[in-house]
């Protein structure tokens, strides 16, 4: 499904589908398939986060803050692994993530400068500097 909305496009074919939630309704007091709901989250490579909400009459896309996006995967009980790798929950001080950036090539060569001038590998340093940007301390 693609729309937009607010000058924003939105497309489940483009963007990273996260996670599914099915909700049942029930009719009195049964569990009823057909009048389900399923939810779906998904993030655009914006890092734009969306709901695509279905029913037995069709769907709708949501556009989602930040905030709300995490609340809903908190409110559906995504598992600690998705949450983590979706909204950059803190992991293990121990655990490393491999993250690609691309950069001006001259931007590149002036970190790796920098990294060889302090003695420090380009991830190492790169690492120092993101920590004093974000006022984090050296682990």
């Amino acid at each position: 499904m693609k729309k937009a909305i607010n000058n924003k496009i939105y497309d489940t074919k483009t963007a990273k589908k996260i996670a599914s939630v099915q909700m049942l309704a029930k009719r009195d007091g049964n569990v009823s398939a057909s009048e389900s709901i399923v939810e779906t989250l998904f993030r655009k490579r914006t890092g734009e986060f969306f709901l695509l909400r279905e029913d037995r009459f069709g769907g709708n896309l949501i556009p989602l803050e930040y905030a709300d996006a995490k609340e809903w995967g908190e409110n559906s009980s995504l598992p600690d692994n998705i949450m983590r790798d979706t909204f950059w929950e803190s992991g293990s001080v121990k655990e490393k993530t491999v993250l690609c950036v691309t950069m001006p090539q001259n931007v590149a060569l002036k970190l790796k400068a920098d990294a060889a001038e302090s003695k420090k590998s380009v991830s190492g340093y790169l690492e120092a500097l993101l920590r004093r940007e974000f006022n984090m301390k050296e682990e």
